[in-house]
């Protein structure tokens, strides 16, 4: 008997990994580095599969592979979503891309500066399947596809390197890289700028794989993220993998193609954020709300099983728990009918009351251990005994002690305790306007710096007086330095650390709401490092991008504390100067390009040098009708290509 045992013991221990396929969306790059990092580390070996990745491209569809059992696993974006909202059994398992990858990229050259003046212009851009949300991009901005002329994609830069189209639909990640080696200027139009802020690139699979194999599921996605967390700490490493045993089929990528890639990835990922994986179903339910609003998917729709979590696994009912569930109800009923038959009055009594004490007993465990996992702290008011009590968590959060407390509000209200009269000050104001519910954040006066949440819930008597009102509170000072953090990210250019394009056109858009006709002008200068992409061919695009950070540094020292100074994306900057004509800023201008030529630019030991072009537009040079940012841009940008054309090393402003 034990060597059966043995002998079965030794043949688990020696099964053949499972066999498992990954159907990626698109070619191999560093996208899909995570993965490759999972099976390259053993993370999958580990888990006991043995995973073949497979190439995506032209003609693939990752969403038919995975219904039509071709791959157990794939990698895809809000099409996902989008098919499952119309019945299709897909189901998430992990976001990659805390937001999406996806933008239209337009030349600087095009006069295109939204979504509206794609208007009658050609946009190449993939189908509803693959490029969903561009679809929904135009169709949020009114514009419907009988206004635009959709051109195939060819998956070249060919359309729009030799302006055979007007826009077309890319991947921040990818395609902007070929116009920067092309010195071709360009701007982005992110739909994340429209309101449309969705999941990029995530793990999917279908509903049979997830009921069949739930085990599987688990083992696969949990080696898969710990390959995402080791590739976003190892670039280099991964980039060189990549090139060495991931090579792409169609389009070859370079070292400095792929460095780039993953710089504009990490931005998306947000790994020192948001954990690698991580998926809210508020945000799914937002997407499939943009789908319904703009007539892509129906009403009433449903996520159940969508989104997936370990505990959703379907329910097996030919397992012992279940079967013991089953046919254990009668018997345990019968057991208690000849109980009752058979018991005294007394002993039942004496049962019934242990058993209720040993149940709350349960219920008080099993409350204090959810509280001490959230690290939340619990307190009550009871408004007719006229206590307030506060466990230690909570003492310990308001500043009270470090023990559970109880006091009247009267003693509460008289304590110098900031923080807890606070507290209580506006609870009773809640009260006051008949709240049923409490939810508040308020500065710890007792911890420098920190802020707390209160939840909870009023309880009333049959003619809606307050009895008594319970919650928690929570140290939320990390959260709100996420928050922070986050906002600063959406304003801040994470290579040159000064703001962004979205921060510019907000700081500009309240300018020119406050310009009047008597008042002083506002000025826009448009510039850019000359010849900037020699310096990548020469030097690499790591020399590249420090020679951007020095020159953006510059520039920051020499405007004035009222400029706002952006990166418009490359090596395309921008100044906005509010009560300031064309002249002035030409003045300040010529500061600017002293500055950048007596700078030192030093990349490894190796001096470079820099110099800088600009177009200079004041708001003088607007109509009435047209009194907006982007013509005053639209007019600067076209005195850079003239001073770009004339050779460089120039400022043009008029």
């Amino acid at each position: 008997m034990l060597l059966c045992i043995f002998l079965l013991a030794a043949t688990a221990a020696h099964a053949a990994p499972r066999k498992v396929t990954l159907q990626l969306h698109w070619q191999n790059q560093f996208e899909f580095a995570g993965y490759y990092a999972a099976k390259e580390n053993g993370y999958y070996a580990e888990e006991g599969l043995d995973v073949t990745i497979l190439e995506g491209g032209p003609g693939i569809v990752p969403l038919n592979q995975i219904l039509q059992g071709n791959a157990e696993f794939c990698v895809g974006g809000s099409e996902m979503l989008l098919a499952r909202l119309r019945g299709q059994p897909v189901v998430a398992l992990a976001t990659i891309f805390q937001h999406s990858a996806s933008t239209m990229l337009v030349r600087a050259d095009s006069g295109i500066f939204t979504p509206q003046d794609l208007a009658g212009r050609k946009l190449e851009m993939g189908d509803l399947e693959s490029d969903a949300e561009m679809y929904a991009l135009l169709m949020y901005e009114g514009l419907t596809l009988d206004k635009v002329e959709i051109v195939p994609s060819t998956f070249t830069m060919d359309g729009i390197l030799h302006k055979k189209v007007h826009a077309l639909s890319s991947y921040l990640s990818n395609q902007p890289y070929f116009l920067k080696k092309a010195d071709v200027p360009y701007r982005l139009i992110r739909p994340v700028w429209y309101g449309i802020d969705f999941y990029g690139d995530g793990l999917f699979t279908s509903e049979a794989v997830v009921k069949k194999h739930p085990d599987l599921v688990e083992r696969f996605v949990r080696a898969s993220l710990r390959g995402w967390v080791y590739a976003l700490g190892h670039p280099d490493e991964m980039v060189r993998t990549i090139i060495a045993k991931y090579p792409p089929s169609l389009v070859p990528r370079t070292r400095e193609h792929l460095w780039f890639e993953y710089q504009e990835m990490k931005k998306l990922i947000m790994p020192t954020v948001i954990e690698v994986g991580h998926m809210n179903p508020g945000r799914f339910r937002h997407m499939a709300d943009t789908f319904v609003q703009l007539g892509l998917a129906k009403p009433g729709y449903s996520l159940s099983g969508f989104i997936h979590s370990p505990e959703n696994r379907g329910i097996a009912w030919h397992s012992w728990p279940v079967q013991t569930a089953v046919w254990g109800v009668p018997a345990a009923l019968l057991v208690c009918a000849m109980g009752l038959l058979f018991s005294r009055r007394l002993r039942q009594e004496r049962r019934h009351r242990d058993s209720m004490r040993e149940r709350l007993a349960a219920a008080e465990n099993r409350f204090s251990m959810a509280l001490s996992a959230s690290q939340a702290g619990y307190w009550e008011w009871n408004i007719e005994q006229g206590e307030l009590y506060f466990d230690a968590r909570a003492s310990l959060l308001l500043g009270i002690s470090s023990s559970p407390a109880q006091m009247t509000p009267e003693a509460l209200e008289s304590t110098p305790n900031k923080t807890a009269a606070a507290l209580f000050a506006a609870l009773k104001e809640k009260l006051h306007d008949g709240a049923e519910s409490i939810s508040m954040e308020l500065p710890s006066h007792a911890h420098d710096n920190r802020w707390i949440a209160c939840a909870g819930q009023v309880q009333s008597d049959d003619t809606g007086s307050a009895l008594r009102v319970a919650g928690t509170l929570t140290d939320i000072t990390q959260l709100r330095a996420y928050q922070r953090e986050l906002r600063e990210l959406s304003l801040t250019d994470a290579l040159s650390g000064i703001p962004n394009r979205r921060h510019f056109f907000h700081r500009a858009d309240e300018l020119f709401e406050q310009l009047r006709d008597d008042g002083p002008a506002i000025a826009i200068a448009v510039l850019e490092i000359d010849q900037f992409s020699a310096i990548n061919e020469d030097h690499g695009y790591l020399a590249g991008t420090q020679a951007l950070q020095q020159f953006a540094d510059v520039l920051q020292a020499s405007v004035r504390t009222q400029d706002v100074l952006a990166r418009f994306g490359g090596e395309e900057f921008a100044v906005l100067m509010p009560g300031t004509d064309r002249t002035a800023a030409k003045g300040l201008l010529d500061t600017v390009r002293a500055n950048v030529d007596a700078a030192r630019f030093d990349v490894d030991g190796h001096p470079l040098t820099v110099t800088l072009s600009a177009g200079i537009a004041d708001s003088t040079e607007l109509a009435p009708s047209e009194m907006l940012p982007s013509p005053l841009i639209a007019k600067a940008e076209k005195r850079l290509q003239e001073a770009r054309n004339s050779g460089g090393d120039r400022i043009i402003f008029r």
